[in-house]
């Protein structure tokens, strides 16, 4: 291994832990929402996870839209156009507010997705009100967003960790206060709080501190450039429509399961929760090595950007294995952290093995649809994601657990291994066009550095 690709290896792996820690605090946030509410009624953590499913749902999905700027920032930062980070920020600026609105108005009029989901009539109103509240964070966590993918390209990310580390420290215990008051929408009052103060922060370092001078970031915000915001919209429309395709695969199972009553939901929920905390890891890996590989490629040395996507993949494979297998077997433990209800419990445990297995794959597919942007391929992963997730995952799921007289019948275990199927085919998927399309950009460049 060469000097060069064993220190990006060092800089991407630090990289990480300080997104990761960062990534785990805001995960953790959603943690103590579910442990307040599981301690405070089964009924409230049943509502959370439909409530949570759908918010998730909406969010992530916008936010892919705006991710396609990490690569852009990373790589006019490699290629020394620094003035051209601030221009891409200002323009995003206007795709976020597009993208706050319609967000607002799902979250706002959520009753016909519960009425289509068949959710339990006495879990609706605390749904409701939860997802009224989260409507209002939406501009701010989109904003938010924005900041974080700012800072994780100029390879700045502990400006972002040590405010989701600061958040989550006032999110517990205004969460454990305000849900005595208000029930389970005082969890939600409770992020919309610490998502306020984290971005108030995150705006009086951009405008003062002198390490983001030099990107024109803050100065008198830039007229639409609607050429510009359309290049992006092509980007980021199919990456935005691929992550909510990724995250209604998992998301909308809460939605599934619900009819199979508040056990089930609850148990589903605790699953859900760990696979979304040790998701965090590859989540990690994937925006630091996507800021290297983009600021490699934007510097002219795709060989470099090729060697770090092989190295990438392969310590996704070994950390995600590694973590899969901690889980399988800490499942029952992990569990009865989440919940004193002896059903639950045991029904959790068993999801929690689905989950130990689940993780291979889903790692595998996050890393690599990070990276597919930094080529600007955004469409075939959509394409995929459409093909196997709903299609195996969601649609397999359904089938297996409503319509099927075999031993998953009736059960979310139904779910969890089409998921592992369809996740194992995208992970492969993914993999194979990395390592192909990397190595074409490397060799058609060195083929026209000799003809030259």
């Amino acid at each position: 291994m060469s000097l060069q690709l064993k220190t990006e290896r060092s800089l991407i792996w630090k990289h990480t832990l300080t997104v990761l820690t960062g990534q785990l605090a805001a995960v953790l946030s959603g943690v103590v929402d579910t442990v307040v509410a599981g301690q405070y009624s089964n009924e409230a953590l049943a509502a959370l996870s439909v409530a949570s499913a759908l918010n998730i749902s909406v969010i992530v999905s916008l936010i892919g839209v705006l991710n396609v700027l990490l690569p852009i920032y990373a790589e006019h930062r490699g290629a020394g156009r620094h003035t051209e980070v601030g221009k891409t920020l200002h323009q995003g600026l206007y795709l976020a507010m597009g993208l706050s609105v319609v967000a607002f108005l799902i979250l706002m009029f959520p009753r016909w997705l519960l009425s289509l989901s068949q959710v339990p009539p006495h879990l609706i109103p605390d749904i409701e009100h939860y997802l009224a509240i989260q409507a209002f964070m939406v501009p701010l966590f989109m904003l938010f967003r924005m900041y974080a993918a700012l800072n994780q390209a100029l390879g700045k990310p502990w400006f972002v960790t040590w405010l989701q580390v600061g958040i989550l420290a006032l999110k517990i215990p205004l969460s454990y206060a305000l849900i005595k008051v208000y029930g389970l929408p005082g969890c939600a009052m409770a992020s919309l709080i610490t998502i306020a103060a984290g971005l108030g922060i995150g705006v009086y370092l951009v405008a003062t501190h002198a390490d983001y001078r030099p990107f024109a970031v803050w100065r008198k915000l830039d007229h639409p450039n609607w050429v510009a915001i359309g290049r992006h919209l092509r980007l980021g429309l199919p990456a935005g429509l691929s992550q909510l395709v990724e995250i209604t695969s998992f998301t909308l199972i809460a939605l599934l399961v619900a009819r199979l009553g508040v056990t089930a939901s609850a148990a589903h929920q605790i699953a859900g929760t760990m696979a979304a905390m040790v998701f965090m890891l590859p989540i990690s890996y994937g925006v630091a090595a996507t800021a290297r590989v983009s600021y490699w490629i934007g510097h002219g040395n795709p060989k470099l950007a090729a060697q770090l996507i092989r190295q990438t993949l392969t310590w996704g494979l070994v950390f995600s294995c590694t973590l899969g297998a901690a889980i399988l077997v800490s499942r029952h433990w992990l569990a009865t952290l989440f919940s004193s209800n002896p059903d639950v419990v045991a029904l959790a445990s068993t999801l929690l093995a689905f989950v130990a297995f689940y993780h291979v794959p889903d790692s595998l597919q996050i890393m690599g649809m990070f990276l597919l942007r930094c080529y600007r391929i955004t469409l075939m992963p959509l394409i995929v994601y459409s093909i196997f997730l709903w299609g195996i995952g969601l649609g397999g799921g359904y089938y297996l657990a409503y319509g099927s007289s075999t031993s998953f019948a009736q059960t979310p275990n139904a779910f969890w291994l089409t998921a592992i199927i369809s996740l194992g085919i995208v992970a492969a998927w993914f993999s194979m066009a990395l390592l192909t399309v990397s190595k074409q950009k490397a060799n058609t460049l060195w083929q026209t550095k000799v003809s030259v």
